[in-house]
């Protein structure tokens, strides 16, 4: 009985199998848009399961299912489809295209997608494929020309520079005014990576730092909004009150198969040569030096070399072609529930320097996954590590450049040491700057980790709860070193090492509801929750007069001294805003935040700001909605607040290092006894918030099918009590005061016009120009204070001065009569007056023109910008003109009469002079080495094909593509500039822009791009 059992079960489990067997079949099709054309590539895919497979060519595909499965069709740009499978062993299928695609889609406030046809305020989206095209280790540099309202200035070609980017001016005077980066809804810290932050001019006597932005791969960002006015930034709070830059870096996508994209680029860069005099050799007074000891000066006041048989050498031989290679692998994919993307980028750069380099290994993966009908969670993880050799610039004697200009072309620099490996030197004043090369610099280590959660919870179909939490996480670590024996400050050696660790958290809880009155009356709101908390720890170890040369570590030190700064800030706020609508086309947005901060007195430490912005489309108001698709009117107005300096409420006190400013300071410990002293600085118990308020009214149009599109604003922003440190009277016992002192305005108008000139099935031309002009004014200073020093010397400087815009010249003036022409002497040379403005760093205005002609698989690209008006003080040429290298000191032999008057007979100048070393040691004034920054930029062309599928059908790959481009490749300065690039400014993402002084020369570079996807 149990046989015939155990039979009668067996034949019962090969029939069900039998059954089940025979309900799997193979189903086959095509995929097509709405056309009828074949859509290769396109996804098809089992619901629920991992079984999958790709159109080819044609559009057809075989896949196995079970009778009754759903198949999902997906292709990118189009609507998915689910189709249930019934009895027929044939599907064939047409997806439309997705209109949400086909929108245009900006990323506002908090990462939320919208439709800028229904945004009350503006949102300028920029280009993210022309970003990426760049080849920029750092993207900021890429946006340049891009869009409007923005400035950005980089602090040298080094690899792993940083840049500064300014958007609508400054908001604050003497604090930080660099946007706030927001990736994928979190905020993000752009601290530059100063080696010892302590020094308020590192950045004159040692060069820059990597600024934040650098630690950001391009190759992951997949949009880049702008949110430029107070209106559009105001829910991110006070670190929003510059600006917000929002990216939305690449997602995984539901219902398709892992797709792979392996991206290579290789490039080679050469410095852009400034201009140098290439005639007189090494001397004095026409008289030749060798540069070999007993027959050295720093002076090319030498004879002419090519009349006297001396060898010439080019300086600038010193680079070398740098080299860059940038890898990238991505994997992107999901099914019905659950999406991924998953990337790895490996950068290398090796600059025009020897011995500088800036690698960086970042890790990407967000995931996200729907738990059930009403619970959605999203993760991220971002890891980036960067290393960074880099050499010194600047105005100190151990900067490459500060030696390397000074450098007579009648002296090899080569060999750089004797034979008993000492330094060799063209005098004994400087110092070799192939020997600098492994003997002063320094190095990074950064590691960032900013790992993200987020879960959703859809309440109603119109109500979800979302909490969001995020770290940031940089450990950074950096050793500066100069050796002993070389010249400058620390001649007996000196070594930095500086460890910091910054902890950025961030925590939003957001409660959207989004529920219309009627069908032409809609609604949606937000109301949220945000903690945020910060801690940076800075330990710094300072070891001096080594032991042993070239040994750079802190036990080769006799001098060591230790030092710690720890700064904590945390803030609390609600927020909230709302959204109306009405028959799409009258649009309504306000927004109120509420923040607590811990850097204000904590009787006083709440404040509230608002925002209110209004849209009407006009086009829909008259009805012209033929050949106009959009005229969106728009008006805002916004007070948006920002809070104090961390500790700027309280005196604190310091290590004491007194000194009597002849012998030296006294390091405590010191004898083994320790001491603190107050700081001169005085803490404020009665600080408020600052505010800015703005108004900002603009119009939007879009014409023959969005082919046309203009837009124009104009802003007006004022910032007023302003927080910076005020002097005080020695009797006091402190220097100065944090007070809200100051007020600052900014106007500006900006127009872009974007235009498809030519549209048709093979061919098209689109073509983008934008135009910005920003007027900023001091309107008020402390009592008592005429000025704030910015950066370079108290002359020449850059400060802040009430009545003048934000960064003025300030320097030794040439004498000049009420018409402004310069007062000569008898002699018929410049005479020098008293310290003045002599000019802004802010341009009059700014634009770019970006274009691309796309034929077929070919496509052409190219970006240019331009700067009118603004200045810089060159103090290269300060130094250089004294030494003779200077390109200004060519024509030293040539008589010139200066355009002018003679003082003493107000005769127009007939009296010829020479300009020589008589005149640039003894008569040229500060105002000689004022210089104009106007610039026109080819910045960067690209000539890419895209491989036709029909060529890689069979292949494996779904899309190839190579491309080549060129950045810098041309640039035209003013006639009175004479260095390598006039964006170049030396304090990097810092305020004291307008200043150039020993930086490495920008690069030209060539790139060779290969784009893989399978």
């Amino acid at each position: 009985m149990k046989t015939k059992f155990s039979g009668i079960l067996t034949l019962l489990l090969a029939f069900v199998v039998q059954l089940t067997f025979a309900q799997e079949k193979t189903i086959s099709g095509t995929v097509s848009d709405d056309s009828g054309l074949p859509l290769p590539g396109a996804t098809v895919l089992v619901k629920g399961t991992s079984t999958g497979t790709s159109t080819d060519f044609d559009g057809k595909y075989l896949i196995r299912a079970n009778q009754e499965s759903t198949l999902v069709f997906s292709f990118v740009g189009y609507t998915t489809k689910e189709i249930k499978v019934d009895a027929s062993n044939s599907i064939n299928v047409q997806l439309s295209e997705d209109a949400a695609v086909l929108e245009e889609v900006v990323i506002t406030a908090l990462g939320i997608s919208k439709d800028p046809s229904k945004l009350a305020y503006s949102v300028s989206k920029v280009d993210t494929e022309e970003v990426i095209k760049s080849n920029e280790a750092d993207f900021v540099n890429a946006l340049a020309g891009k869009t409007t309202g923005i400035q950005i200035n980089s602090s040298s070609a080094l690899a792993g520079g940083s840049s500064r980017i300014l958007i609508r001016g400054v908001s604050s005077l003497n604090f930080d005014n660099s946007p706030l980066y927001v990736i994928d809804g979190v905020p993000v810290s752009n601290s530059e990576s100063l080696f010892d932050a302590r020094d308020s001019d590192q950045a004159l006597f040692y060069g820059s730092a990597p600024g934040g932005t650098i630690n950001i791969a391009p190759d992951q960002i997949k949009n880049i909004s702008i949110l430029k006015g107070a209106a559009a930034s105001a829910l991110y709070g006070s670190r929003a009150a510059n600006g917000v830059i929002v990216i939305e870096t690449h997602k995984g996508r539901n219902n398709t198969t892992p797709t792979v994209n392996f991206k290579t680029t290789t490039t080679l860069s050469t410095i852009i040569e400034p201009e140098y005099q290439k005639e007189y050799a090494q001397g004095i007074g026409g008289v030749f030096y060798t540069g070999e000891p007993g027959n050295q000066t720093s002076l090319s006041w030498g004879p002419k070399a090519s009349e006297n048989g001396i060898q010439t050498y080019n300086p600038y031989e010193f680079f070398n072609t740098g080299t860059t290679f940038d890898n990238s692998l991505s994997v992107q994919g999901g099914s019905d529930k659950s999406s991924y993307y998953a990337s790895v980028g490996i950068y290398n750069q090796k600059g025009t320097v020897p011995t500088n380099s800036f690698d960086r290994y970042s890790f990407l993966l967000n995931s996200s996954h729907q738990i059930t009908n009403k619970i959605s969670i999203d993760s991220k993880i971002s890891y980036t590590n960067t290393e960074n050799d880099r050499p010194f610039e600047g105005n100190g004697r151990t900067s490459i450049m500060n030696n390397l200009s000074s450098t007579p072309i009648s002296y090899n620099s080569l060999p750089a040491t004797d034979e008993d490996g000492a330094q060799r030197a063209h005098t004994t004043s400087r110092n070799n700057s192939y020997y600098l090369l492994k003997n002063a610099g320094f190095l990074t280590t950064g590691n960032r980790f900013q790992p993200s959660l987020a879960l959703s919870y859809k309440i109603k179909d119109w109500i979800q709860l979302k909490a969001i939490s995020s770290l940031d996480f940089d450990l950074y670590d950096s050793k500066s070193y100069e050796n002993a024996g070389l010249f400058g400050t620390y001649s007996s050696g000196r070594i930095l090492e500086t460890n910091r660790k910054s902890r950025d958290f961030n925590t939003d809880v957001i409660l959207t509801i989004d529920k219309d009155f009627s069908e032409k009356i809609t609604a949606d709101y937000l109301v949220g929750y945000n903690l945020f908390d910060r801690k940076n720890s800075t330990l710094y170890s300072e070891g001096t007069s080594f032991i042993i040369p070239s040994f750079y570590d802190l036990s080769n030190a006799t001098s060591l001294q230790t030092d710690e700064l720890t700064l904590e800030k945390r803030s609390y706020s609600f927020y909230a805003q709302a959204n109306l609508g009405y028959d799409n086309l009258l649009f309504l947005t306000l927004t109120g935040r509420n923040d607590w901060s811990s850097s204000l007195p904590s009787n006083k430490n709440s404040f509230f700001y608002y925002s209110g912005s209004l849209g009407l489309d006009l086009a829909k108001v008259f009805q012209v909605q033929g050949v106009l698709n959009r005229a969106m009117l728009r008006g805002s107005y916004s007070r948006v607040g920002n809070d104090a300096p961390e500790y700027a409420t309280q005196t604190s006190y310091i290590k004491a290092n007194p000194g009597d400013g002849q012998r030296g300071n006294i390091n405590f410990p010191f004898q083994g006894v320790g001491s603190y002293v107050q700081s001169a600085i005085k803490g404020n118990p009665e600080l408020t918030p600052e505010f800015t308020n703005e108004y900002e009214i603009s119009l939007d149009l879009q014409l023959f099918k969005n082919r046309v599109g203009i837009e124009a604003g104009y802003y007006d922003r004022r910032s007023e009590d302003q927080i910076f440190e005020v002097p005080l009277a020695s009797s006091t016992g402190f220097n100065s005061i944090y007070k809200n002192a100051g007020a600052i305005q900014n106007k500006g108008v900006e127009l872009s016009l974007n235009l498809t000139p030519i549209q048709t099935e093979d061919f098209k031309w689109d073509l983008n120009l934008n135009y910005s002009k920003n007027e900023s004014e001091v309107l008020e200073l402390a009592d008592g204070v005429e000025s704030v020093r910015l950066a370079g010397f108290t002359n020449p400087g850059i400060f802040i001065r009430k009545g003048e815009s934000y960064g003025v010249i300030w320097t030794t003036l040439y004498k000049r009569n009420d018409d402004g022409q310069l007062l000569l002497d008898d002699d018929g040379y410049v005479q020098v007056d008293n310290i003045g403005n002599a000019g802004t760093v802010t341009p009059d205005w700014t634009g770019g023109l970006s274009t691309s002609f796309e034929y077929k698989a070919f496509k052409l690209s190219a970006v240019m910008d331009m700067r009118v008006g603004g200045k810089m003080y060159n103090l290269d040429e300060y130094y250089k003109t004294y030494y003779g290298t200077s390109i200004l000191t060519a024509d030293r032999e040539k008589d010139v009469i200066i355009n002018g008057v003679i003082e003493s007979t107000g005769a127009v100048n007939t009296i010829p002079v020479k300009k020589d070393f008589t005149y640039w040691s003894g008569y040229a004034g500060d105002e000689e080495f004022v210089q104009k920054t106007d610039y026109i930029k080819l910045r960067n062309v690209t000539f890419s094909y895209t491989v036709p599928t029909a060529f890689i059908s069979k292949t494996g790959f779904k899309a190839v593509s190579i491309s080549a481009s060129g950045r810098n490749l041309w640039i035209k300065s003013h006639d009175s500039f004479t260095g390598s690039d006039p964006e170049l400014s030396l304090y990097g993402s810092g305020n004291g822009q307008g200043i150039t002084n020993f930086q490495i020369p920008s690069n030209k570079s060539y790139s060779l791009t290969l784009n893989l996807t399978f």
